[in-house]
């Protein structure tokens, strides 16, 4: 008795805890970003059985859960998120049908930021290929392997940069310009060979999938120094072919030499963020976060 005692009153105060401005909880937030992405449906399942799933990202790129194994046992989760038709990067508005983000269990601690992003399904990747459970120093060596060591070496804490992804670009814009070019270069160029690979059904390894995305960064930030700010200032959308995807990582592979391309073309200069959509009267579904987007082959231009 006293043990379910104890459980209603923990809910209580982290629900307490967590309320919004009108009385309402709003649960535990987790942030789809590459950057934030609207429309993606998110899903969990904890060790003890625990599950939610349907839940639609907002403009900000959140999904809300409200079980109370993820408020308190987050750690004991994975997270998934996927691209359903409609889903959109509002910050540069590329398309991100198709695509799939996973937090693996162990990586969310209780009361911090939780993000999903290509990094962290990197990661993921990882320990389902070794079998290994999550611990900051194997995430440490895939962002290594990424070729984002040196972010690490000025000072970014891995658990922050997986958790709060969105934070530290931010003050990565202010304080090292060329690192938050990187990060955001590295992300973005990640999150298509990952869709790449998913088409594909690939067997590549992490390592290989690391460093191929590592030399296409490296030709996003040729192209464009600054990404994602273009010469003129605006915002620069760059797509990466699956023909080059594929030409970068079939070199890696067999260990020969990166080929040659060209620079990646950047798409969309001056691109215009994603309005938040127009409210329209209740029918019983969804946040309004939803569109009309296309099909697609989930491929995701960057």
């Amino acid at each position: 008795m006293k043990i379910k005692l104890l459980a209603v009153a923990v809910a209580g105060i982290l629900l307490s805890g967590c309320n919004d401005d009108n009385g309402q909880p709003t649960g535990l937030s987790v942030q789809a970003f590459d950057p934030a992405v609207r429309g993606m449906t998110a899903s969990v399942i904890c060790d003890d059985g625990t599950s939610e799933g349907g839940i639609i990202t907002g403009q900000d790129g959140n999904a809300k859960f409200f079980e109370l194994t993820t408020l308190v046992s987050p750690e004991t989760c994975a997270f998934t998120f996927f691209g359903i038709a409609g889903a959109i990067d509002v910050t540069n508005s590329k398309s991100m049908v198709g695509v799939t983000y996973t937090i693996p269990k162990g990586m969310v601690e209780a009361g911090k930021p939780v993000t999903a992003s290509p990094l962290t399904t990197l990661i993921a990747k990882e320990l389902k290929a070794t079998g290994n459970p999550y611990s900051k120093e194997g995430a440490r060596l895939v962002l290594v392997s990424l070729g984002l060591g040196s972010l690490i070496d000025n000072g970014v804490d891995v658990s922050k940069l997986l958790s709060n992804t969105d934070a530290v670009l931010k003050e990565l814009s202010t304080t090292n310009s060329t690192d938050a070019s990187l990060l955001a270069a590295t992300t973005a160029v990640l999150s298509d060979v990952l869709a790449n690979a998913d088409e594909n059904n690939s067997s590549t390894s992490v390592a290989d999938l690391a460093k191929s995305t590592s030399a296409l960064a490296d030709s996003v930030i040729d192209s464009s120094p600054n990404y994602p700010t273009g010469a003129s200032g605006g915002v620069v959308t760059i797509t990466v072919s699956d023909a080059d995807i594929e030409k970068v990582v079939d070199a890696v592979e067999k260990d020969q030499p990166i080929p040659d391309l060209p620079q990646v073309p950047t798409v969309g200069e001056e691109a215009k963020p994603i309005d938040k959509p127009t409210p329209t009267p209740p029918t019983g579904g969804g946040d309004g976060t939803g569109g009309t987007g296309g099909g697609g082959n989930g491929k995701v231009p960057s």
